[in-house]
C-alpha cells in the first residue's frame, strides 16, 4: 500500500480532473467508489475462510433465549 502526502495527493487528483475535463467532482467521486469497492473486496476475502456458525449456536454460548421467529410482536 502506498502512502502519499496531501500535496501529492492533491496533485494527483488535479491531474486526473485536467484529463477529464475538469470534472473534479466525478474524479472524486469514482475515488471514494474505488476504495469503497476495495474495502468490500477485504471484507469479503477475511469472511471466505470463516466458518459459519448457526444464530441458535451463538445465542446458547452466551445464554441468550431466542425468541419465536414465527411471532414478531414483541413480549409485552
Amino acid at each position: 500500500m502506498r502512502l502519499y502526502s496531501l500535496a501529492d495527493a492533491a496533485a494527483e487528483i488535479a491531474r486526473l480532473a485536467a484529463l477529464g475535463e475538469g470534472d473534479l467532482d466525478r474524479v472524486v467521486e469514482d475515488l471514494i467508489e474505488s476504495i469503497d469497492d476495495r474495502e468490500v473486496e477485504r471484507v469479503v476475502r477475511e469472511r471466505a475462510g470463516m466458518r459459519e456458525v448457526p444464530l441458535a449456536e451463538i445465542a446458547d454460548r452466551f445464554g441468550i433465549e431466542l425468541g419465536d421467529e414465527r411471532d414478531p410482536t414483541p413480549d409485552a
